[in-house]
């Protein structure tokens, strides 16, 4: 389920960005963690205007972050506005010498503007004066590799929410059918062991189908209305979040029997030991099988499938999806109890240890 992901050099960690989050950034500073030669988290905020101390906007951006132990920062500031413009000379300054008083290494200091590059090293905007062309997206591989695993940038962090929630896709009326029966037939399993088991083993079967397709091949339209409707069976639910979030939840605390289910009708998890590469990053495409998921959920059950869309963003160290599909998920039923346990570690940067 894991791919590597080459990158390389400062182009291409600029190029692979909104493929990452998920959106296009604007007037935002980003900082590119790196833990060994894996991508450990995207930590984003707005840029500051420039009448405005930077030292806020470091006491918040900085703590969660270390809390990742990154051996490797890169820092990237987009501009768009020109009420942003010459802010990142000055802010990015201030991070990196933050970062470097908590031992840690910043590897570069890019800008990007109007479709162009320059490094922020060597006292200010180095040679060329212009900057340095952005590639066409068709010239850097790893892109075609994000794509090839469903991710596609929207327009803005707007974009994504309306993504994510389906509220502008086209559902199919057959959804809701099928749900509906399906939420009858667990209902009648529940009262026995024996139905019970045979319903999450189906279950199972069909989670495999739709975390095993690659996210741009189609998946029978019963497999998403099974996915969808097995998340309000609560071990079934918390299952898959220990399986695609190693380190969220011991497997132990599941019977044997479904542990087994799980075994013979899931793929292997996320592979966590990284790759050797230093010029590499690792991303997988579940993320983007779990948003098609949330497009496809009736509004009404859509709460369970976003809120494990947040957990295996958060796990993947994407914090702008995460918090869009926790918010999301609240918006629907803002009593959710999981959605309620994820957003404060979203919000205190709290990420579980990767397990191997």
């Amino acid at each position: 389920m894991t791919t590597t992901i080459r990158l390389r050099g400062p182009a291409d960690i600029i190029s692979v960005l909104p493929y990452h989050l998920g959106y296009q950034p604007t007037d935002s500073i980003l900082l590119v963690c790196l833990r060994g030669s894996r991508l450990v988290m995207v930590a984003r905020m707005d840029l500051p205007p420039p009448d405005l101390d930077p030292g806020a906007l470091v006491d918040e951006l900085l703590p969660p972050v270390l809390r990742e132990h990154p051996d490797l920062v890169s820092i990237v500031c987009f501009e768009d506005d020109a009420m942003t413009a010459g802010t990142s000379e000055v802010v990015s300054s201030v991070v990196r010498d933050e970062l470097a008083r908590s031992g840690v290494t910043v590897a570069n200091r890019l800008l990007v503007r109007a479709g162009r590059w320059w490094s922020l090293e060597r006292d200010g905007l180095c040679c060329p004066p212009d900057g340095l062309p952005l590639p066409a997206p068709e010239e850097v591989p790893a892109i075609a590799q994000y794509i090839v695993m469903g991710r596609d940038p929207a327009r803005d962090r707007e974009g994504l929410v309306e993504r994510v929630s389906g509220r502008v896709s086209a559902r199919d009326p057959l959804d809701d059918t099928r749900c509906a029966a399906l939420i009858r037939h667990l209902d009648e399993s529940g009262r026995s062991k024996r139905t019970l088991s045979r319903f999450r083993r189906d279950a199972l079967r069909h989670w495999g189908r739709v975390l095993s397709e690659p996210p741009t091949t189609q998946v029978p339209a019963e497999s998403w209305s099974w996915a969808c409707v097995s998340m309000l069976d609560i071990p079934v639910r918390d299952l898959l979040v220990a399986w695609l979030c190693p380190g969220t939840l011991d497997l132990e605390v599941f019977s044997p029997a479904l542990l087994r289910q799980a075994g013979e009708c899931l793929p292997a998890g996320p592979d966590t030991r990284g790759a050797r590469d230093e010029e590499t990053i690792v991303h997988d495409g579940v993320l983007a099988r779990l948003e098609q998921l949330c497009r496809r959920a009736p509004r009404e059950l859509a709460a369970g499938p976003l809120t494990l869309l947040a957990q295996a963003a958060w796990w993947h160290g994407d914090g702008a999806l995460a918090r869009i599909a926790v918010e999301e998920a609240l918006a629907v039923d803002p009593a959710y109890r999981l959605a309620l346990l994820v957003e404060p570690m979203i919000d205190f940067a709290m990420r579980p240890e990767r397990t191997a």
